[in-house]
């Protein structure tokens, strides 16, 4: 590595470790929400789960922050950074047959000494449905609205993440 492209380098951690700091890293997502008439009309067009979940995660958490064909994205609801509710639902088959259409996502810190442990938990839990797609930390078929589960046994040692 020249030593220009090694100060870039230096330069770039301390900028992501400064915004990190600072409470400016990471995703800001959309503060407004959809038009109605929009998530109406894209709802009405979607197969009878996904639009029941969709209609539960509005009467929950009040219209997305985005609204596209196939799907619909709350910011920072409830105790979640993200909800996403997709039209497409994908066959999954752990712990049994089943589809996902909801993936919530939160912010976790994994201490340091547990990132092969985190690892290792997640290529445990995939199945032939799931190789090669990124899994998220709560995916689910949208029966009803999950509760923020991280895989806090898993990185803090004290089991096996379940």
């Amino acid at each position: 590595m020249t030593q220009h492209r090694m100060g870039e380098a230096v330069k770039s951690t301390v900028d992501a470790v400064q915004k990190q700091l600072s409470g400016e890293a990471g995703e800001k997502g959309t503060r407004g929400t959809a038009d109605d008439a929009q998530i109406a009309g894209i709802v009405a067009a979607w197969p009878e789960k996904p639009a029941e979940v969709a209609g539960k995660l509005m009467q929950k958490y009040g219209p997305p922050n985005e609204a596209a064909e196939t799907r619909l994205i709350w910011h920072a609801n409830g105790p979640w950074k993200r909800t996403i509710v997709y039209r497409d639902e994908v066959p999954h088959n752990f712990p049994k047959p089943h589809t996902d259409l909801l993936e919530q996502f939160i912010d976790y810190r994994v201490p340091l000494g547990r990132f092969d442990d985190l690892a290792a938990y997640g290529r445990e839990r995939r199945s032939g449905a799931d190789e090669g797609r990124d899994l998220r930390p709560v995916r689910h078929g949208g029966d009803e609205l999950p509760r923020p589960q991280p895989r806090t046994r898993c990185c803090s040692g004290r089991g096996d993440g379940r």
